[in-house]
Formats: C-alpha cells, structure tokens, sequence
C-alpha cells in the first residue's frame, strides 16, 4: 500500500511539474468519428489513413497522431474508426484543411479514397476539436 502510494505521489508532481513547465503551451485536440460497415470500406479506410493522411501529418510536423479501431472480434454492424490529432493552438487547426490541400503527394496518395462514390461508403460520423486540459 506504502508503495501504490508513493507511485502515485510520484505522478501527481509529475502532472503538476508538466504543467506547470507548459502552462503556456495549451494543446488542441480534433477527434473525428469514421463510420463503416464492410470489411472492404474498413480496407479502404486504412489504406487512406495508412497511406495518405498519417504519413502527410507527420511530414507536416504532427508526430503524435493517432489512429484506433475496433478490436477484430467486435460483433458491432456500424464499426468505428477514430483518429485523434494534437494542435498546439487553433490556428494551426484552422489551417490543417488549406495545407492538406495544397500538398500534391497527399492529393495523389489520398485521391483513391477522395474520389471514391460516398468515399468508398465511410463516412465520417463526428468531428469534434477540444482544448486538452494538462
């Protein structure tokens, strides 16, 4: 008990050490939702973002994406797929859209998925943007 204790003093000057070294280095998070049904709009959906948007992101300096989907044996109808990305400040989010669009490699990786009927059936379900609270 002593121990479980003391880990988690440990933690807590950790957080508060964290924050206090970033309290002016707020981060932003936008969450969207993907929704599919088919293991070949799932196919589709991870070669967009295996191929396309993860790897355009972490060119244009965003290393700390992340990409999570349902465990393999989810009996679920609609699957989900979420991505997750950090903003250091609104502007940068408000700019993301303009910079995807002008990169050419992301336009011709991503342009299978983009012009696919519907986009090849998934469709982005929520997108919401959030300031972290750390």
């Amino acid at each position: 008990m002593t121990r479980l204790k003391h880990t988690l003093l440990l933690c807590l000057i950790f957080l508060v050490t964290k924050a206090d070294a970033q309290k002016n280095l707020r981060e932003y998070y936008q969450l969207t939702i993907y929704q599919y049904h088919s293991a070949t709009q799932e196919a589709a959906l991870n070669d967009y973002l295996q191929n396309a948007l993860l790897p355009t992101l972490h060119r244009l300096g965003f290393n700390r994406v992340g990409a999570f989907s349902n465990l393999a044996n989810d009996t679920a109808k609609q699957k989900k797929m979420y991505v997750l990305i950090p903003f250091r400040g609104a502007d940068q989010w408000l700019s993301i859209n303009d910079r995807l669009t002008k990169d050419a490699a992301y336009q011709r990786a991503a342009a299978a998925y983009m012009n696919a009927p519907n986009k090849a059936g998934v469709r982005p379900h929520g997108n919401s943007f959030d300031e972290g609270f750390c």
